[in-house]
C-alpha cells in the first residue's frame, strides 16, 4: 500500500512541472554570423544618412578645418570593417597588406558596404586592387584654400596607378556604377579627371 504522503509528494512535483516555465534559453545568432559567412546585402540598411551637397552644406555639418585640424572629426569619424573575403586581396598601398579597417565618416559607412557589397554581388571584386587613402586633412590637389573631402572622410581612393588625377581612368563602367549606385560622386566624370576618386558628396 503507497503512503499517503508519498502520494502527495508526488501530486505537488506534478503540479509543479505542469504550470512551471521550461527554462529560456539564451538567443543565438543568424547561422550566417555563427559562420562568419559574407552577405551581399549592405549593412545598417535601417540607418539613414546625410550627403551634403556643397562645401558650405559640408562646413555647417561636420564643422569648419583650422590650421589643418578637423574640430569635430572625433563626433564624426568610426572605423569601417571591411568584409573578411574582401579585406585580403584589396592591398593597402600604404602598407603593402590587405585592408582590414577604414577610418571613414560615420554618414559615409554604409554606402561604403554597399558598393563594396554591390562589387562582389556583380563578380568585380577582382577589379578593386589597391585603397590608397580615405580620411587625410588637406586641400583639394592643386587648389589651395578649397578644401577637400578626405578631410572629412567622405572620399575614398581606389586603384590609384592606373587611375592617376589628370589621366584618362581605367575602372570600368560596372565597376563605377557600384560606387555611384550607393550615392558616390566619381572623380572620373570631374573637369580635371580624378578616376581613382570617390566621394560621398557631390
Amino acid at each position: 500500500m503507497t503512503h499517503p504522503n508519498l502520494i502527495i509528494m508526488n501530486l505537488l512535483s506534478f503540479l509543479v512541472s505542469l504550470f512551471s516555465k521550461p527554462d529560456s534559453k539564451p538567443d543565438q545568432a543568424p547561422l550566417q554570423q555563427q559562420q562568419n559567412v559574407p552577405d551581399d546585402k549592405p549593412m545598417e540598411l535601417k540607418q539613414k544618412f546625410v550627403k551634403v551637397g556643397s562645401s558650405d552644406e559640408g562646413k555647417e555639418r561636420y564643422g569648419e578645418i583650422k590650421d589643418q585640424k578637423w574640430v569635430n572629426e572625433g563626433a564624426w569619424m568610426t572605423v569601417y570593417v571591411v568584409p573578411i573575403d574582401i579585406a585580403p586581396k584589396w592591398i593597402n598601398t600604404a602598407t603593402g597588406k590587405g585592408t582590414g579597417k577604414i577610418y571613414v565618416n560615420k554618414d559615409m559607412k554604409t554606402a561604403l558596404d554597399q558598393a563594396l557589397c554591390s562589387l562582389r554581388a556583380s563578380g568585380l571584386l577582382s577589379e578593386l586592387k589597391t585603397f590608397d587613402g580615405c580620411f587625410c586633412v588637406r586641400d583639394v590637389r592643386g587648389v589651395p584654400g578649397k578644401t577637400s573631402w578626405h578631410s572629412y572622410g567622405l572620399a575614398i581612393d581606389v586603384n590609384a596607378a592606373e587611375n592617376a588625377l589628370g589621366k584618362d581612368p581605367k575602372l570600368s563602367t560596372g565597376f563605377v556604377k557600384c560606387f555611384t549606385d550607393a550615392g558616390f560622386t566619381w572623380g572620373g566624370t570631374f573637369s580635371r579627371k580624378d578616376g581613382m576618386h570617390f566621394q560621398f558628396a557631390e
